[in-house]
């Protein structure tokens, strides 16, 4: 490779020449260096080449591709970013109506009009679409583009473009982000691969179950800027948006992956299938947290739907309470103690637990439910209250995680931890209580 000549120096030098030049000239592609300033990526790099060399080359001797990039990104472990060009302007309610109109409709290729069409289509759509993902420059994440604006001889309704982890190429879950020409708006998500000519390259029935049920609900399965909404957008708006988007629901990438992917292999659940329990108890996993992971902060602006979310996070929690309250007066009846069973309830809020039953010698025992579609090792959120509760009463209490749990079907899994919690789980605060000092405090 041309630039494998190239060593750090030669890069530094390169940069302190194009300072005292103050070359302003226009470049997708930007070296972010030591010293925290951008420089364009071929100038930077012909500079260095021709420093470490003492050979003088043309202008285009070197481009912006996708090895060299690599290559500097790899060898020295500088950033290459991307940035909007002048000429590229942002998506306009015009291109988005007119794509509309097009959107799967029949495509004919000896219509000049359709040419035009198609031509408009691919630069005003699908070339805005792949600015749009690679603008993001995440470190982490790898994309495909979406060139393709016609398909089975019908103009392509959407431009979606996939981003994921590279170690999750093959994994058939990603985020997507594009426009949908049926509604007419710029849209991102977490999706998976539903269909495919070849069923092979799909997620089966069954995943994709496994994969709705992790998703949706939480506000990642669906987001989109409407054509009226666009005026309140631009380039550097819609990016920040979309890198916040993702870093907030990395979590459930990993998480819907996970629910996809892994095969549980325990009597247990390859029983679950033949039985009509709506709970069915597991152990605790043995696959939990080792350490308490790092928390990444953003501080860029998100639009949440909490009312969605909320009401969401509210049926699910309730539907998991009704599961346990039916679980508990089952077991209690089966043992003899019918009298008990009837007395067993959903505490009131404040309590500091969830429900109230009784063990075999009908002592009284504190129930704290906490219920996911998620996977068994989602984080749960409990209150001061409910912390303190389960430390004050940690003889009779019980959490009692519910997970994979199916609203449809109102069934899921369960595992209990018992006792003080204090020792078996990491925890990390969520939000600070704050007092105002007095004078002399402060």
């Amino acid at each position: 490779m041309k630039l494998a000549v190239i060593e750090r120096a030669h890069l530094l030098e390169a940069a302190t020449n194009m300072d005292r030049e103050d070359d302003n000239s226009w470049a997708e592609y930007w070296v972010q260096l030591d010293n925290g300033k951008e420089y364009q990526f071929k100038h930077l790099v012909r500079q260095a080449y021709e420093i470490a060399t003492g050979e003088k080359v043309d202008s285009d001797f070197f481009q912006s591709n996708n090895s060299y990039r690599s290559f500097i990104e790899r060898k020295f472990g500088y950033k290459v970013i991307f940035k909007v060009p002048d000429n590229i302007s942002f998506f306009t309610k015009e291109s988005l109506h007119f794509f509309s109109q097009y959107a799967g409709t029949l495509y004919r290729k000896d219509n000049v009009e359709h040419g035009e069409t198609g031509k408009r289509i691919k630069d005003e759509i699908f070339g805005k679409t792949n600015v749009w993902v690679r603008l993001l420059n995440l470190d982490k994440w790898k994309f495909e583009l979406d060139n393709r604006w016609q398909l089975s001889g019908n103009f392509k309704p959407y431009s979606w473009v996939r981003i994921f982890k590279p170690q999750d190429k093959n994994q058939k879950v990603y985020f997507t982000l594009g426009v949908d020409g049926n509604k007419a708006a710029l849209v991102y998500k977490l999706d998976c691969q539903r269909k495919q000519y070849n069923s092979k390259n799909a997620l089966t029935e069954e995943q994709v179950k496994a994969f709705d049920r992790v998703r949706n609900g939480i506000g990642a399965e669906w987001n989109e800027i409407s054509i009226d909404e666009l005026k309140n957008y631009d380039w550097e708006k819609l990016r920040q948006l979309t890198v916040d988007f993702i870093g907030r629901y990395e979590f459930l990438y990993d998480e819907a992956i996970l629910a996809v992917h892994t095969q549980t292999k325990t009597k247990a659940d390859k029983e679950l299938t033949d039985v009509t329990e709506p709970l069915i108890e597991f152990p605790v996993p043995e696959n939990a947290f080792d350490k308490l992971p790092e928390k990444k902060y953003s501080f860029n602006g998100v639009v949440i739907d909490y009312d969605s979310e909320n009401r969401n996070s509210k049926n699910i929690g309730d539907g998991g309470e009704a599961l346990v309250i039916a679980k508990e007066k089952k077991y209690l009846i089966k043992n003899g103690l019918a009298d008990l069973a009837e007395q067993v309830k959903k505490s009131k809020d404040g309590e500091g637990y969830d429900v109230l039953s009784f063990d075999l010698k009908g002592n009284k025992i504190f129930i704290e439910v906490k219920t996911t579609t998620g996977i068994a090792t989602r984080p749960f959120i409990m209150t001061d209250n409910e912390w303190e509760f389960m430390r004050q009463y940690s003889d009779q209490y019980h959490l009692y995680r519910i997970y994979d749990y199916e609203k449809e079907k109102k069934q899921g899994k369960l595992f209990c931890l018992s006792g003080n919690l204090e020792k078996r789980v990491f925890t990390r605060q969520k939000q600070i209580e704050v007092f105002l000092k007095t004078r002399n405090n402060t």
